[in-house]
């Protein structure tokens, strides 16, 4: 199997990203932790938060355009 050459650019970008999500995953991690004895998960805390802040009534597609999510995920 050949190595894909990577530019100097590239492995910043490669590197950044990895950061990234890792990061990610400790906030999901922390967020489960902080309302786990709420019975809730980050993403359920994530919906309620985007219904709480909505002005009024939205669907479901709306709740998921607005997380970055779909809306199967959401629902």
């Amino acid at each position: 199997m050949r190595k894909t050459r990577r530019t100097p650019a590239g492995e910043t970008l490669t590197s950044f990203l990895t950061d990234l999500f890792r990061l990610n995953s400790l906030l999901l991690t922390s967020g489960d932790r902080l309302v786990a004895p709420l019975g809730l998960t980050s993403a359920r805390r994530q919906i309620l938060g985007a219904i709480l802040s909505a002005e009024r009534p939205q669907p479901v597609a709306w709740l998921a355009r607005d997380l970055g999510g779909n809306r199967q995920n959401v629902q």
